[in-house]
């Protein structure tokens, strides 16, 4: 409805609807519509989450059960003095996209194209600084967010010099196969970590009752075995867990490293697993998913020492 493009007309620059060319933005016969259009835009993206920022700023304590049960959709994840995050921040991110895309806010359509990897490239920057989700799991949600974020920045400034720069065909196919590969890269990459979300729960989660069925029963055996495979890649072991020790008689919290013996035996097991299978790959991917989904002492410490200023021990 606010939707106009610059089109020359007799030497002039006229602006047009684009659904409707035959509407002149802004005429007489525009102004209706565009009303419309802006009180519906200032709602959405301005109304409704300054709205709820405001509700949510005025609970004396948004852990609560009642108000979390209420409003917890817009603050769970993140920590608690980020709570606006979704609300201002991502909400300002698609307001703004929203602004370039669909309006005449920016008439010149390579303006478009280059400001479209400015807006990505200030989540990436206000992402990495303030890191906004809650600690747990290594950050782990951090990271994903700051990951998707250069990879929505990667490729918007691809299309963009593309369109702009007009690069032989050699060159665009070439830009074309990475970008592709990349975005198959971030789809495995956030698969992986929902894999692992849904296997930690299934492993913490209480067994279901086994019904007499043999479908029901064979389904299950299958379901077990699927788990005893997959858990071991996506999941933690507890000999690569550290242990917090700590007493009422002090004020010290004491951080256990994982003994050298069970880190032996956890990799002993892996290999009498790659023995008997007969591969050598399984290690390389029990690695591999460790650094992916941010296994293991080392991510573990880093975000305790973060938290807190204790000292390993």
């Amino acid at each position: 409805m606010i939707w106009c493009v610059p089109i020359p007309e007799n030497g002039v620059v006229v602006s047009r609807l684009l659904p409707n060319p035959s509407v002149v933005c802004w005429s007489d016969d525009h102004m209706a519509s565009a009303g419309v259009a802006m009180v519906g835009l200032g709602v959405w993206c301005f109304g409704i989450p300054v709205t709820l920022a405001a509700r949510l700023l005025c609970l004396r304590d948004r852990q609560a059960p009642e108000n979390f049960r209420r409003f917890g959709y817009f603050f769970q994840g993140l920590e608690a003095q980020f709570w606006w995050w979704d609300l201002i921040v991502k909400r300002l991110d698609v307001a703004l996209m929203m602004l370039v895309t669909y309006t005449s806010f920016v008439l010149d359509p390579k303006a478009k194209l280059m400001l479209f990897p400015v807006l990505s490239g200030v989540q990436v920057f206000l992402a990495a600084w303030i890191r906004p989700y809650a600690n747990d799991q290594a950050e782990i949600l951090d990271v994903v967010e700051v990951t998707l974020s250069m990879i929505r920045f990667l490729l918007f400034s691809a299309v963009a010099t593309l369109l702009v720069l007009q690069p032989p065909a050699n060159t665009t196919h070439m830009v074309a196969y990475t970008l592709f590969m990349v975005l198959l890269l971030a789809c495995v990459y956030f698969t992986a970590h929902f894999t692992a979300q849904v296997l930690r729960d299934v492993a913490v989660g209480p067994s279901p009752a086994q019904p007499g069925s043999r479908f029901s029963k064979a389904s299950g055996a299958i379901k077990s075995f699927v788990l005893k495979l997959a858990l071991p890649l996506f999941t933690e072991a507890e000999s690569d867990s550290l242990q917090l020790a700590w007493s009422f008689l002090s004020e010290k919290v004491t951080v256990t490293m994982p003994t050298s013996a069970s880190r032996k035996a956890r990799l002993t097991s892996w290999q009498t697993a790659a023995s008997k299978s007969r591969t050598k790959a399984l290690l390389a991917l029990a690695k591999l998913s460790k650094n992916v989904l941010r296994h293991g002492p080392q991510f573990q410490q880093a975000t305790i020492l973060k938290a807190c200023t204790c000292k390993p021990a």
